[in-house]
């Protein structure tokens, strides 16, 4: 099972967003033989200008496919299990924000923004209990 949210859009309607200025990619896992969330998340005004244009690049994946609509919505894997990985991936840009879900094994156009953010800093944990769909419950955030 996969979540798709979309919120705010481009103003020519061309798509879901417009990540030519700051953008916040954020990435949560879930799931695992330990069970435990780990959130890891990079900010494109922290970053040099190279790392930050390849951020938007792997991001754009996310945000827009080809006819300019959602890109890869939340696709792979077969079912959730405790010891596989659910991956909740979330783009904050100018105007709104795109989040995606994937189970084990992930599409490979989503992989690089995945190892990329896999190394990115720890962020805080999500305040309040895990997401409905992490191993103590159904499905991430929807």
């Amino acid at each position: 099972m996969t979540g798709d949210r979309n919120t705010g859009s481009r103003p020519d309607g061309g798509g879901p967003a417009d990540l030519a200025g700051r953008i916040r990619v954020i990435l949560e896992r879930y799931g695992g033989i330990i069970g435990r969330p780990v959130r890891r998340g990079l900010d494109t005004a922290q970053l040099p200008a190279d790392q930050a244009a390849t951020l938007r690049s792997l991001a754009a994946s996310l945000t827009a496919g080809p006819d300019g609509t959602a890109g890869p919505g939340g696709t792979g894997g077969g079912p959730a299990g405790a010891d596989r990985f659910v991956y909740v991936i979330e783009v904050e840009f100018q105007g709104g924000r795109v989040e995606r879900t994937f189970h084990e094994p992930v599409p490979e156009g989503v992989r690089p923004l995945l190892t990329l953010l896999s190394r990115a800093p720890r962020l805080p944990a999500r305040p309040g209990p895990p997401p409905p769909s992490s191993p103590a419950g159904g499905s991430p955030r929807r």
